[in-house]
Parts: C-alpha cells; structure tokens; sequence
C-alpha cells in the first residue's frame, strides 16, 4: 500500500468517525437501553415512569440527530457509499415505541385518578 495524501486522509476520516460512534452513538443507545430497562420496572411509580419516558425520548432523538448526522456529513466524504440498512431503523422504531409506552402511561394513571374519584 503506497502512503499518499488520499489514504491519510481516509484513515483520518474514518478514524474520526470511529470516535463520534464510540463517543456518542453508543453511550446514548446504552443509555436509552438501562433507560427503558429501569422503566419496565418501576411500574408503580408511574409519575417517574412518564419523566423517564420523556426522557428516554429526547435521547432517543439525539441519537437519531447523531446518526443523520454521521450519514450525511461523514460517509459523504468516504469512498465507499452509506446506505441505509435495516439497523439504522431500529432508533425510529424505538422513539415509536416509547411514544406508545408513555401514551399508555398517561391513560392509566388518568383511569386511576378517576377512579379514586369516585370513591
């Protein structure tokens, strides 16, 4: 392999973009993970439930954000093209999801408080 200034700055642009998805990309999917792991659990607590909902939310779009960001920016500039596979979906896909889950969290904790209402 001949070194010129095109591999250095390939090896650059990957070795960067291999620091944004150890730093960034998978901090925040294990944190969304405990996140939703710890939610499932504290199903009496349903006022924590709902805040740990909106903010599993939020990190589940910066991760989007992040991903968009990584695909557009970084893969532009490499040699080899950037598609998008059935794997980068699974962020959207959990964001629908966790939407759900708080949707269902509301509606219960407004069917207990009408409950206790009417006693």
């Amino acid at each position: 392999m001949v070194l010129n200034a095109s591999n250095f700055s390939e090896g650059f642009l990957l070795e960067g973009l291999s620091l944004i998805l150890w730093n960034t990309v998978l901090p925040l999917s294990m944190l969304s993970a405990l996140i939703s792991l710890v939610s499932i659990f504290i199903y009496k607590k349903r006022i924590l439930q709902m805040r740990l909902s909106t903010l599993n939310s939020l990190l589940l779009l910066a991760l989007i954000g992040v991903l968009s960001y990584i695909a557009y920016e970084h893969c532009a500039t490499l040699v080899y093209d950037f598609g998008f596979t059935f794997y980068l979906s699974f962020p959207l896909v959990s964001f629908i999801a966790q939407l759900l889950a708080r949707r269902g969290v509301v509606k219960d904790e407004t069917l207990i408080r009408v409950s206790q209402r009417l006693r």
